[in-house]
């Protein structure tokens, strides 16, 4: 179910940047967590996307979904909903249009993987962890937690994460939370 899902809403996106109504979209939900530490249970796909010429309603509409700009308090520029499969086996996907600074870091660390026999851009796992901050939930906080294990970033790869917290404005975020992660 999932897999013809990926499968559907890659090749619908691959479409839409075609068409020029996308310029880049990667994978950043759970499935994108799965690909950088241990496979966890999701129920939805999550991309981050930037446009390229065309309005979010154009991909919404491209895409048989709905828009929502964000309010001036929401985190989020917009959002995408949409769905993939039929009937009672429709999984809901969602398009996330992130501010602009953490945009330009999460797509310029993009990895071709290949996530239930579908290759797909996933964010790279130091933007991940950095999503994962700025969103904040519980279960974004473990997430993070998670990629940061199985990653076990020496010193090279943790002045990497600084460098793009500072350019994403989440500095303060990953502080707190690199103090959280130092071994005791």
């Amino acid at each position: 179910m999932f897999q013809e899902a990926l499968h559907d809403i890659v090749s619908r996106l691959v479409a839409a940047r075609t068409q020029g109504l996308l310029e880049h979209f990667a994978l950043i939900g759970g499935l994108a967590v799965s690909v950088w530490a241990e496979p966890r249970a999701t129920r939805d796909l999550d991309f981050a996307v930037a446009l390229q010429a065309g309005s979010p309603q154009s991909l919404a509409d491209f895409l048989h979904g709905t828009y929502r700009a964000g309010d001036p308090g929401d985190p989020l520029r917009g959002v995408i909903t949409a769905s993939s499969g039929m009937d009672e086996r429709t999984i809901p996907v969602q398009l996330i249009f992130l501010p602009r600074s953490l945009s330009t870091v999460v797509f310029e660390r993009m990895h071709d993987v290949k996530v239930l026999d579908c290759v797909v851009p996933v964010v790279g796992w130091e933007p991940l962890v950095l999503l994962k901050l700025y969103a904040g939930g519980p279960r974004d906080l473990l997430d993070a937690k998670q990629i940061y294990a199985a990653q076990s970033p020496g010193a090279a790869a943790m002045a990497a994460v600084t460098a793009l917290a500072k350019r994403a404005g989440l500095s303060e975020e990953w502080d707190q939370f690199r103090r959280r992660m130092a071994p005791p």
